[in-house]
């Protein structure tokens, strides 16, 4: 039920906890440590370089 209308932040973040948790977090499922922490990364979009 994420992004329903009328939902506040609070109910938000109850229902997407991944999405807040940076450590271990959702990119973290797509994307290799070393592409994330890269400087392109940080300056424009990157495709995800892992496969689940």
């Amino acid at each position: 039920m994420a992004g329903s209308q009328g939902a506040d932040w609070d109910e938000f973040a109850r229902q997407n906890p991944d999405l807040l948790v940076w450590k271990d977090g959702i990119l973290n499922r797509y994307y290799r440590e070393t592409t994330l922490k890269s400087e392109l990364a940080r300056t424009v979009f990157v495709f995800p370089d892992k496969w689940c």
